[in-house]
């Protein structure tokens, strides 16, 4: 029918009427979904010993319009549902995007605000320590002051062999001495 009704071979002031309704009568019938789709909008009227399919609300394949309002209105009804969480009213796009960017801005400012206690924690912390060790050094010069090389080395030593094992320590320290003296 589709080669008889092509607006090329045939040419009646309907042929183009006719071959559009029948690419669409293929297009739904030749696929297993729509053919089911179909199947559940149509009624069989019998008139004799013919049988007619008539549809039930008219859809338009080309523009793709079904009566929406009425079948939107009969899905509300049947199911009564809400997607969101009741008692909430919805929000717009736009208020979700402003939360977003807001949540976002609150984000990046608590980065900002830890990364920089974060920072003085850690500069305060090296003036405590380098304030601690110019005082060790303040003492440790004292105590260098008026003494000669030999008598520093001896008070170094003193400290190794208390703070380890006597008899090792000294024996070791007085290896390394002996040898500096050769």
């Amino acid at each position: 029918m589709s080669k008889e009704y092509h607006p090329d071979k045939n040419k009646s002031s309907k042929a183009q009427e006719n071959f559009v309704r029948i690419v669409e009568a293929y297009n739904i019938l030749g696929k297993p979904t729509s053919r089911a789709q179909y199947d559940q909008t149509s009624d069989i009227e019998t008139s004799g010993y013919t049988y007619v399919y008539k549809s039930r609300a008219h859809y338009d394949w080309r523009t793709n319009t079904h009566n929406s309002q009425s079948n939107s209105q009969s899905y509300n009804s049947k199911t009564n549902s809400y997607y969101g969480v009741k008692g909430i009213k919805k929000l717009s796009n736009a208020a979700i995007i402003m939360i977003c960017f807001g949540i976002a801005i609150i984000g990046v400012i608590l980065q900002v605000v830890v990364i920089k206690e974060s920072y003085l924690i850690h500069r305060k912390r090296t003036q405590e320590k380098s304030i601690k060790l110019a005082e060790e050094l303040e003492k440790v010069r004292d105590t260098a002051r008026g003494k000669t090389r030999d008598m520093q080395t001896q008070i170094l030593l003193d400290k190794i062999v208390t703070a380890s094992n006597p008899s090792v320590a000294t024996a070791s320290l007085g290896q390394t001495l002996a040898n500096e003296k050769k």
